[in-house]
């Protein structure tokens, strides 16, 4: 059963949808969730971060040279044929890595920042401990 749903074809359905969003050796996914604090005032808030699931990426420190920026990429849903130009509450994001930024992903010592970077938001946070961990194990995932 998944979420509620007992018809094969709709399990289906679920795990066609979902499955695209698993880790691979050489990308991580992430699911974008924007809560807004007033239920009436969602629509607002999501216009004025129009475009902000376009501005969403990893920067990986590696030696002798700037950060290599690691861009998130919407991944479709099952039933669209591209990203999405509207912002929604929920958008589902890829980061795809080259060989050397994967690799300096795996050593704990570098630095990992997600930042986002839109004219209405604008945080970076570095990726550690137990959060780092996990990331580090589906990106170790050899497929």
């Amino acid at each position: 059963m998944v979420e509620g749903v007992v018809d094969e074809s709709a399990v289906t359905a679920e795990l066609d949808a979902y499955s695209r969003l698993l880790p691979e050796s050489h990308s991580l996914c992430a699911t974008l969730f924007i809560e807004a604090g007033d239920v009436t005032t969602v629509k607002e808030e999501l216009r004025a971060l129009s475009g902000i699931q376009h501005s969403i990426r990893l920067e990986v420190s590696v030696s002798g040279g700037p950060p290599r920026v690691i861009a998130g990429i919407e991944v479709p849903g099952p039933d669209e044929e591209g990203p999405s130009e509207i912002t929604h509450a929920v958008h589902f994001l890829r980061f795809s890595f080259d060989d050397q930024a994967r690799d300096a992903f795996r050593d704990p010592s570098v630095v990992v920042e997600l930042v986002v970077e839109h004219p209405a938001y604008a945080a970076a946070v570095p990726l550690e401990g137990d959060l780092r961990l996990l990331l580090l194990a589906d990106l170790s995932l050899d497929q």
